[in-house]
């Protein structure tokens, strides 16, 4: 049987649409001129077999398979890897602070020292100066932001300039001044620390009033681009490093 004529058969006889009854197969059989009969039907549905099981195996070798490498019992809410070290993996937890794994997940080692919020929302490393790791927590006394200098082995509050009972739902560092960082709070919009997060400046212009941000996100190539969601889907861009913002929401559902 020549490729064409193969390929289009087994397409027809129900490989995608799953038809494989024997009426079915026998007219695929006629339109071919191959004789029809229980034993060439029994090979069809024997190769129809082979392929489903052969597909099958690979999935099952690896391909889409995850393993779960811990930290355990906890609700992990972000991932920040080392862009210099690669197998480095800080994780934030819900409840238990941060973990810190050097062998690409296959361990975690608690790195909590100063900490005095364990419920971290966000992580954020310094792309130039990897041991340098700032890591936003839920509000409430203790919260807010804080900072590591020695790859998570401790850590400093960094709150002047925020409001009371602060929380970071997202940090940002720009890439070509990583001195230069975004937290994005929920209820008092955007602020803004020029000096590594010893203080912040609110940076709300153009924000609606008392704005959850969900989301921060920095231009790569022009850092002075910033764009930052809102509660309610809402999105807008700010081009001057966070000094005004205007709504960016054309065609987008609301």
């Amino acid at each position: 049987m020549k490729a064409r004529p193969l390929i289009g058969f087994i397409l027809g006889s129900g490989l995608v649409s799953t038809r494989t009854n024997l009426g079915f197969i026998k007219r695929n059989y006629e339109k071919l001129g191959i004789p029809f009969s229980m034993k060439n039907s029994s090979k069809f549905l024997c190769l129809m077999l082979c392929i489903f099981l052969f597909f099958t195996s690979i999935v099952y070798a690896g391909i889409n398979e995850w393993i779960s490498n811990g930290p355990y019992g906890l609700t992990t809410q972000c991932l920040a890897i080392d862009p210099s070290t690669p197998t480095t993996i800080y994780a934030g937890t819900l409840g238990g602070g941060v973990f810190k794994s050097t062998d690409a997940g296959n361990s975690w080692t608690e790195v909590n020292i100063g900490l005095t919020k364990l419920w971290i929302n966000c992580l954020a490393i310094d792309p130039q100066t990897p041991t340098t790791i700032y890591a936003g927590t839920l509000s409430g006394p203790g919260g807010g932001v804080f900072k590591s200098t020695n790859a998570g082995n401790s850590w400093t509050e960094i709150n002047i300039g925020l409001p009371d009972n602060p929380s970071a739902r997202c940090l940002v560092i720009d890439p070509s001044t990583p001195t230069t960082i975004y937290a994005g709070t929920p209820g008092n919009g955007v602020f803004k620390s020029t000096d590594g997060g010893n203080s912040w400046t609110e940076v709300n212009i153009g924000l609606p009033d008392n704005p959850i941000i969900r989301r921060l996100v920095i231009d790569p190539q022009t850092p002075t681009t910033i764009y930052a969601e809102t509660l309610g889907r809402r999105v807008f861009k700010s081009t001057n490093g966070g000094n005004s913002w205007t709504e960016v929401n054309t065609e987008l559902p609301e």
